[in-house]
């Protein structure tokens, strides 16, 4: 029975840049079906988590979400992860969180540089928030993360609607240009149209067009589940 945590695209590329037998023998090591207890009891303290879903078309979003700490995220048992968030029926995102859908999450404590991400299955029961069905835990290298406050401030504004489209207007490039930490989902078809969500540190998008962009990242970029993936369906989405 194959037992590899990867998906054909990770596969491959590891296979590229010659490290598919290593990545073979770690995976099942470090990629574990449920939450150990450093990571139960960071998931807690977090003020707000980055979601990776995919909408009804098959597009992936990346989203944010937020609340207090102590009642935003919760960790029933090893196998289950809450989030008290309400629906948010203006993001593009909220289309890939209904019952049984797959879903990815990033767990990023900004002061420290921890992060911690994990895969799964959404289960909705009502409209107060949803539970994380664990199939993928996993830490990831704190490198290149920018550190930086980050609280809740207990203050809830209503965000406008996002605007939807397939190239960026003059305000979103210039914001793109000025930023230094981009968070990009991914889908892959293997992994039942699961979300999978992947903080990077840019330092800066340059030759930022209407329809294309170039970034200067890092260079671990090139090796992981996101470049793997994320290249299928590109969209684009303004929110302020």
């Amino acid at each position: 029975m194959d037992t590899t945590p990867w998906h054909g695209g990770e596969v491959a590329l590891q296979t590229r840049v010659g490290s598919a037998a290593r990545m073979a023998e770690i995976g099942p090591r470090v990629i574990r079906d449920h939450l150990i207890a450093q990571h139960a009891g960071f998931y807690p303290l977090l003020p707000f988590v980055v979601l990776g879903t995919v909408d009804p078309e098959g597009a992936p979003w990346a989203t944010l979400r937020a609340g207090p700490p102590g009642s935003f995220l919760g960790v029933p048992d090893p196998y289950h992860l809450t989030v008290a968030a309400a629906p948010e029926p203006d993001d593009p995102a909220e289309a890939g969180l209904q019952d049984g859908a797959g879903i990815g999450l990033l767990g990023i404590e900004l002061e420290t540089c921890r992060r911690n991400r994990l895969n799964g299955t959404v289960e909705r029961r009502g409209m107060s928030g949803f539970t994380v069905a664990v199939e993928q835990s996993f830490g990831n290298c704190p490198r290149y993360i920018r550190p930086r406050p980050a609280m809740f401030s207990g203050t809830l504004r209503r965000a406008q609607a996002p605007a939807v489209s397939d190239r960026l207007d003059g305000r979103a490039r210039a914001l793109l240009a000025a930023t230094d930490t981009l968070f990009v989902a991914s889908s892959t078809e293997a992994a039942g149209q699961s979300g999978c969500v992947e903080g990077q540190a840019v330092s800066g998008c340059q030759g930022v067009r209407s329809r294309t962009m170039a970034l200067s990242v890092t260079k671990s970029f090139r090796i992981t589940a996101t470049r793997a993936t994320f290249l299928g369906r590109p969209r684009s989405v303004s929110r302020s």
